[in-house]
């Protein structure tokens, strides 16, 4: 079980537990494309779920039309599984453009994503930082209150449906080769307060 922080104020990211992507269920061959990406998180009382998703790309495809087919970071997690069956899903991409979902329908709300790219001893790098804020939560989910040992149900992608580079990285394993969204593809997750 992975471990989420619970903070009274935003925390230093660099303080938080990282999340890699450890699995990759569409490479079959040992040169397939396994990018790196990661995740931290946390709940912050009174402001809501904090997530910065890093990959290391230097340059992300982007796709002709929809927005899954650009190099996209996205999260799904059900925050309240013993209440509610509700999954919120974040995609989005390099430029912010994002979309939200609840239980696989699209959302009309949409958090305020910060980007930031760079690079250091791992390579370049692309990410996105922002907050699944009390409010948002409060509306779609039905609640913002999150206590430690809360169970949670969740998972971190990384992924790009088309071309040479085509792929799917998780940090919790996934049952089959779709893309998120569904509650077979959820790791178990735990508030810690630490």
């Amino acid at each position: 079980m992975l471990s989420i922080c619970l903070s009274a104020d935003e925390p230093a990211l660099d303080t938080l537990p990282v999340f890699k992507t450890t699995f990759y269920p569409w490479a079959g061959e040992e040169d397939s494309f396994r990018p790196l990406a990661y995740a931290r998180a946390a709940f912050v009382k009174d402001r809501g779920f904090l997530v910065d998703l890093q990959a290391f790309e230097r340059e992300p495809e982007r796709g002709a039309r929809e927005l899954r087919d650009d190099s996209c970071l996205a999260l799904a997690f059900s925050f309240f599984p013993e209440k509610n069956d509700d999954i919120l899903c974040l995609i989005a991409n390099r430029e912010a453009r994002s979309e939200l979902y609840l239980n696989g329908e699209l959302t009309l709300e949409r958090p305020k994503l910060n980007t930031y790219a760079g690079e250091d001893e791992q390579g370049w790098y692309w990410g996105l930082r922002f907050y699944l804020d009390c409010a948002l939560l409060q509306k779609l989910c039905g609640s913002c209150k999150i206590e430690a040992g809360q169970r949670l149900r969740g998972n971190f992608y990384k992924f790009l449906r088309a071309g040479s580079c085509a792929h799917l990285a998780t940090v919790c394993p996934v049952s089959g080769g779709g893309i998120i969204l569904g509650e077979k593809d959820l790791g178990d997750f735990c508030a810690a307060a630490y």
